[in-house]
């Protein structure tokens, strides 16, 4: 080889992949995700924006350029169905350094591999990938700032785990239903701060679970009916007492992280603030 043509370095790693910017225009735009970065790539494979779902896949990859204008081309991409993604989001991915780690230390708490494999294609869902880190929990309530939904969930999520009280099926749906209690409002909340969805939240993460929970029901099908409660509310009106005790689990939590928040946060309107006891000192008798 020349000394003047240049060396190109193949790289092979597990990413999860974005095209950016699909069409018939090639070299499409790709953003790879693993758990140490993100790249943006180029490459001349076919891809579509237009999926709802994040593919998963092993990468081969060759670096160009140099140190200063380094560049990079997908030659490769082989599907990873089973890989999970949560190894995949970066560290960095959010403003809380310890957000991912958090969420992928909850995830590890489930000991039901189909639930597992649930909330994995939940989290590949590109609104709830990229959106779960962003969205506030509330519009003027509790947590009602940018990535007050992952914090507001990873504590319920984290409560649900410390309980001593719960094992089994019943702790792992309870994990599960506190990180997706209110990941609905991701499709909820316009850019212009108002509403969206007439329905509430709770049918529109129906509505775009729907295949997700699917594949639960062929893996586990009493998994997918709890849920679906769950997630759906029906566990309040007609709920089995197993569901219907997990559900009242995580709407406890689900308070107690609220007026925690709301004690502590500025930007909430005052008139949501909780009522607090009084110290002692203020009017415990003099001796």
């Amino acid at each position: 080889m020349s000394s003047n043509e240049p060396e190109f370095v193949t790289y092979q790693f597990d990413a999860v992949v974005d095209f950016v910017r699909p069409g018939q225009q090639l070299p499409c735009e790709v953003h790879l995700h693993t758990g140490q970065c993100t790249y943006l790539a180029r490459t001349w494979l076919q891809g579509s924006r237009e999926r709802t779902t994040l593919q998963i896949a092993t990468v081969t990859m060759i670096a160009t350029g140099d140190a200063h204008n380094p560049g990079y081309v997908i030659t490769a991409l082989a599907p990873c169905a089973d890989r999970d993604v949560f190894d995949l989001i970066p560290d960095n991915f959010v403003a809380d350094s310890t957000g991912v780690g958090r969420l992928r230390a909850a995830v590890d708490a489930i000991g039901k591999q189909s639930l597992r494999r649930f909330i994995s294609r939940v989290f590949s869902v590109r609104q709830v990938f990229y959106c779960f880190w962003t969205c506030p929990a509330s519009q003027r309530h509790h947590h009602n700032y940018p990535g007050g939904l992952a914090s507001h969930s990873l504590e319920m999520a984290e409560g649900i785990i410390a309980n001593p009280h719960l094992s089994g099926s019943e702790r792992d749906l309870a994990i599960v239903y506190a990180i997706l209690h209110d990941v609905g409002k991701i499709w909820c909340y316009r850019s212009d701060g108002t509403y969206g969805e007439p329905l509430g939240h709770d049918l529109a993460l129906l509505d775009h679970l729907h295949p997700c929970l699917r594949e639960l029901k062929v893996q586990w099908p009493d998994g997918e009916l709890a849920m679906r409660s769950l997630l759906s509310g029906l566990w309040k009106h007609r709920g089995h007492r197993p569901i219907m005790a997990i559900g009242r689990l995580v709407q406890s939590l689900d308070q107690v992280s609220a007026e925690q928040d709301l004690r502590r946060n500025t930007r909430c309107d005052p008139r949501f603030k909780p009522w607090s006891p009084a110290k002692p000192s203020a009017w415990a008798p003099r001796a």
